[in-house]
């Protein structure tokens, strides 16, 4: 769940072209966001070549748009604020209080 929650969040804010290089990966999704949560929990050969693709284009963009890849302890990322709200959201209120 919080895999879908995390790649429907990241393709929404994303760049436009940094979208199309995650769409590329999976040319035929209608739901990019719950197809690659499918992808990140099987284990088999098709699943394996596609982590592969994303991870060189993950890390792509970690070398030329840091802003843009999937970073979550990076405060000018996009993915901080996904981050950020979902520590909140599991916090305990007794921990939310020393925030």
């Amino acid at each position: 769940m919080i895999l879908k929650d995390f790649f429907a969040y990241y393709f929404k804010v994303a760049d436009p072209e940094v979208l199309k290089i995650y769409q590329g990966l999976l040319p035929d999704s209608t739901d990019l966001a719950a197809d690659y949560e499918k992808m990140f929990s099987r284990n088999d050969e098709e699943a394996i070549a596609f982590l592969l693709r994303f991870h060189k284009a993950t890390n792509e963009l970690k070398r030329n748009r840091p802003e843009q890849a999937i970073l979550f302890n990076v405060h000018g990322n996009v993915c901080f604020p996904f981050f950020v709200e979902y520590i909140w959201k599991v916090m305990e209120d007794s921990d939310r209080t020393q925030v």
